[in-house]
C-alpha cells in the first residue's frame, strides 16, 4: 500500500454522517453521494447517487486496470465528508487512508 491505514472519525453532520468504517466491506453498495475508482491517480470510473456496484464486483469489472496499478483507491463523496480507501493487494481488503469534509 502507498499510504498508512487512519482510525475512523466522525467528520460532517452529527446527526446523519456515521463514522465510516477502517475496512470497507466488500460486498456493500454505496448508497449515497459519488464513488470515484482510482488508479495510480487517474480516474477510471464514476458512479452517481446510488448507482455504484459494491467494491467486489468493481474489483471484477476492472480486474485488468488494478491488476497493473501501483496504487488503487475508492473515494466516497457526499455533501457533508468523504473517505478514502486504498485496496491492500496482499489481502485484498480496502482500507481508510484519508477522510475529511469537502471544501
Amino acid at each position: 500500500m502507498k499510504h498508512k491505514p487512519i482510525k475512523p472519525r466522525l467528520v460532517g453532520c452529527l446527526t446523519c454522517s456515521p463514522v465510516p468504517p477502517a475496512v470497507l466491506p466488500r460486498t456493500k453498495r454505496i448508497k449515497y453521494g459519488w464513488l470515484i475508482l482510482e488508479c495510480d491517480g487517474e480516474w477510471v470510473k464514476v458512479w452517481g447517487d446510488g448507482k455504484s456496484p459494491s467494491p467486489k464486483k468493481i474489483e471484477q469489472l476492472y480486474r485488468e486496470q488494478i491488476a497493473n496499478a501501483e496504487c488503487v483507491t475508492l473515494e466516497i463523496w457526499t455533501y457533508m465528508h468523504y473517505e478514502v480507501y486504498e485496496l491492500n493487494k496482499d489481502d485484498g481488503k480496502w482500507y481508510l487512508v484519508k477522510q475529511g469534509i469537502p471544501d
